[in-house]
This record gives structure tokens, sequence and C-alpha cells, in this order.
């Protein structure tokens, strides 16, 4: 698997835990931190939509930071 193809896997999931967030369900901290941080490290452009989702949901300011982060690594 290749940075791509890991990238859009990674956002897929972020996507899922997006919307068990916005439905008022529980989410483990740890594993949408490291989802994010996955993505920062991999800085492919197809997660900047579900990065910025992150930002408006209502996630801890941690996580929040960690997209912001992530966002900013992205290799246009």
């Amino acid at each position: 698997m290749g940075n791509n193809e890991a990238a859009v896997r990674l956002s897929q999931y972020l996507d899922q835990l997006n919307a068990y967030t916005e439905n008022r369900k529980v989410y483990d901290e740890q594993i949408v931190t490291a989802v994010v941080q996955s993505l920062g490290k991999l800085g492919d452009k197809f997660a900047f939509d579900y990065l910025m989702r992150v930002k408006f949901l209502n996630y801890s300011a941690a996580i929040k930071a960690e997209a912001d982060a992530a966002i900013n690594k992205i290799k246009w």
C-alpha cells in the first residue's frame, strides 16, 4: 500500500469517526489523535477536507490542534 492509498483509507476512517462525533457518539481520543497525526505525517492533500471537518466538530482542543498541525503538513 502506497502513501496515497494509506491516506485514502485513514481519511475514510476519520470520516467515520467524524460521523460518530457529529451524532454525539463517544470517540476514543487516542485513536482519533493517532489517525490525525498519521494523516499529517503522510501529508497527502486527499485528507484536507476530513481534517478540516475535525475543526468544526465537538472534539477536544487537543485534537483540533493536531488537525491544524496535520493540515499545515499537507504537501500541495
